[in-house]
């Protein structure tokens, strides 16, 4: 649902200080205001661990700047991607 917005050239305004003047227009504003709707939040995956639990595979877990991937170490792909929500900045080399 687009709501649309109308504001006409309604005042000239004057402003002067100390030998300085301006005008001030106030213009036609005409812009789209679009309708948000609430998303449902979705429940994390669960993975299985019963395959996995008597046996001495390595779990990876690859925190990367952006992205945190976690999985077993025969999988191809990772099992949980998902953002960092802490950030470090590194230190510049040279700077203690």
């Amino acid at each position: 649902m687009a709501v649309w917005l109308a504001l006409e050239h309604i005042c000239r305004v004057y402003v002067s200080h100390e030998s300085i003047e301006s005008e001030v227009y106030l213009f036609r504003i005409m812009m789209n205001t679009f309708e948000l709707k609430d998303m449902k939040p979705v429940p994390d995956p669960v993975q299985s661990y019963a395959l996995y639990r008597n046996t001495s595979l390595p779990i990876v877990i690859d925190n990367g700047s952006y992205h945190c991937r976690v999985g077993w170490a025969t999988q191809p792909q990772p099992s949980m991607v998902f953002k960092n929500l802490i950030a470090k900045q590194r230190k510049e080399r040279g700077k203690k």
